[in-house]
């Protein structure tokens, strides 16, 4: 029981680790980057049941998805 909270723990933190990462690149200016950190942080987060980071990660992978797809329609306009 202990070993099986362990990786669960462990899970956690990489998870929260990788969203932090994620947040970081797209601070830096890195949207691609960012989103594969937080494709990786879901994956782990939702295997640990860390739902309140799990939905942060989800809210700023949205994020970075809409600025980006708008990034790009405003280049084919202008």
């Amino acid at each position: 029981m202990v070993v099986f909270l362990r990786r669960i723990y462990k899970r956690k933190c990489q998870g929260r680790q990788k969203k932090h990462l994620g947040d970081l690149c797209l601070l830096a200016g890195v949207p691609a980057e960012s989103v594969l950190h937080y494709q990786t942080s879901v994956e782990l987060l939702r295997s640990a049941n860390d739902s309140l980071w799990l939905a942060g990660t989800f809210y700023h992978a949205t994020l970075v998805c809409l600025s980006y797809t708008m990034f790009e329609i405003l280049q084919v306009i202008c």
